[in-house]
């Protein structure tokens, strides 16, 4: 019934022989990180399909869509993963999202490749997920396409806007949380909020336990303060809070500490000055069921400069960056698979079917990605979105000097 792997080590005739052996009554598909296969490869696998309900192909970057609108109209799709799959074409998006509208309850178009859509006629009404982080599909420079679609999705639990610009005006995330009044997890990092006010309707979110809201660049000091000290106390459900390359002062992360009972983890990496970790030594009081875990990387805060009390567990080490990209949580090495296989021989990685080449970014020290990913043709220089450390590779460089240091 489930048909897995999330390698970046299949190779094309691989793909080829496993795509053939696909069985019948295939109801999970994931093919999450195989960036090698092709459509073709995937063709072979959905045509004898009927009964699938999950499919991911995050990651694959020679996709395109084509065999979904052959072989998928028959099905009942309930999860579609499309992360990073820039080559996926504007029609199968919109076919998605009529064609599965009664039975789509998960949706993943981050940095998917297509052109702004229309989806004023699009109802989702059991969507529980949608994760939109950086997609084309979704026009930047408005709210209302989105607002067309949130309007119709009253069981939403999970949403992720990560910088769309659109979310902070215009009371949009008012919007949201009449629309949507069962969220329990949201991301409106790098939103663009003209004030903190923006987000004061997050606190009727009777249910909201994650919430992330990193690089809020247009807010000064008294907007993170507001933000903290009138909205984010008030959010009494919050088990994780992320507030990365903010403005946070010791005072507020204690007033965090203090007044949400359930917290248990807060990121604050990159958060630059005024916190130096003073509200360590404000919280040697402070009681807690379980230790709330601070990550403080690439902050003020020294390791070890404070005794740490039993209430608290600051990290300064990063998180596993494959782990993050690929949902690698321990799933496959259980059962014995190698989600790090030995290399196969040298395939140019800049260069796919149609002799276009696609570059690779930076990740910032917090392990975040920086920028998107386009398929350039030679000479081309991309737009990086207005973020400074994204580092593009021109065709024929060859491979970067540490491996390490692009996807």
């Amino acid at each position: 019934a489930v048909v897995s792997t999330q390698s970046t080590g299949v190779n094309n005739k691989t793909a080829l022989w496993f795509s053939k052996s696909t069985p019948p009554k295939l109801k999970t598909l994931v093919l999450n990180g195989c960036v090698s296969f092709k459509e073709k490869c995937l063709d072979h696998m959905l045509r004898n399909t009927s009964e699938l309900e999950q499919i991911d192909l995050s990651y694959c970057h020679r996709i395109s869509g084509k065999s979904i609108l052959k072989h998928l109209s028959k099905n009942r799709l309930t999860h579609i993963g499309f992360t990073e799959c820039f080559r996926i074409k504007p029609i199968v998006v919109q076919f998605i999202m009529c064609n599965y509208s009664e039975t789509l309850k998960f949706l993943d178009l981050s940095r998917c490749g297509s052109n702004p859509l229309d989806f004023s006629m699009n109802q989702c009404p059991n969507m529980v997920a949608l994760k939109v982080f950086n997609a084309k599909c979704f026009p930047q420079g408005g709210n209302e396409e989105l607002s067309n679609l949130l309007r119709h999705m009253p069981n939403l639990e999970e949403l992720d806007l990560e910088f769309n610009t659109s979310v902070g005006r215009n009371h949009f995330i008012d919007q949201i949380v009449r629309f949507c009044p069962l969220l329990q997890t949201i991301n409106f990092s790098g939103c663009h909020p003209a004030s903190a006010s923006v987000f004061s309707s997050l606190q009727l979110l009777p249910n909201l336990s994650n919430l992330t809201l990193n690089r809020l660049n247009t807010l000064s000091d008294s907007g993170y303060h507001e933000l903290i000290s009138s909205v984010l106390i008030n959010c009494s459900k919050l088990t994780t809070l992320s507030l990365q390359s903010g403005l946070t002062a010791d005072t507020d992360v204690y007033s965090l500490l203090t007044n949400l009972p359930k917290l248990r983890s807060l990121d604050l990496r990159s958060t630059p000055f005024p916190l130096d970790g003073s509200f360590i030594q404000m919280s040697k009081g402070l009681v807690k069921k379980e230790p709330v875990t601070i990550y403080a990387q690439d902050t003020t805060i020294a390791e070890g400069e404070y005794e740490v009390p039993s209430s608290l567990k600051v990290m300064f080490g990063l998180p596993n960056i494959h782990s993050e990209l690929f949902g690698l949580d321990g799933f496959a090495e259980d059962l014995g698979i190698d989600v790090y296989p030995e290399e196969e021989p040298w395939e140019d990685p800049w260069e796919d079917d149609e002799g276009e080449f696609w570059a690779g970014g930076y990740f910032d020290e917090a392990a975040q990605f920086y920028g998107e990913q386009h398929g350039l043709a030679d000479g081309d220089i991309p737009n990086n979105g207005g973020f400074d450390d994204v580092h593009y590779f021109e065709p024929n460089d060859g491979a970067p000097a540490d491996e390490n240091e692009y996807w």
